[in-house]
């Protein structure tokens, strides 16, 4: 499996009345930043698949790992 996502990208084009106003914060947030996210699968047996996710980006932030870490837990967020 492969997954190929731009992350500005993708976020202006979702369309705010598909989301709750909590959800909507989450999103507004994360808007105006940048990034590509890959998806690959290496290895599936019966009980488990192996998952790699790339994610760069070229721009300037003040700590990077936090900006990555706001990405994933916002993903997490609007999952629920």
């Amino acid at each position: 499996m492969y997954a190929y996502l731009n992350w500005g990208e993708v976020l202006d084009r979702l369309p705010k009345e598909m989301f709750s106003s909590q959800q909507n914060e989450i999103l507004d947030s994360m808007r105006g930043k940048t990034g590509v996210l890959e998806l690959t699968s290496t290895r599936t047996t019966r009980s488990n698949t192996k998952y790699n996710i790339t994610y760069s980006f070229s721009g300037q932030y003040d700590n990077a790992g936090k900006y990555l870490l706001d990405l994933i837990n916002s993903a997490y967020i609007l999952s629920k």
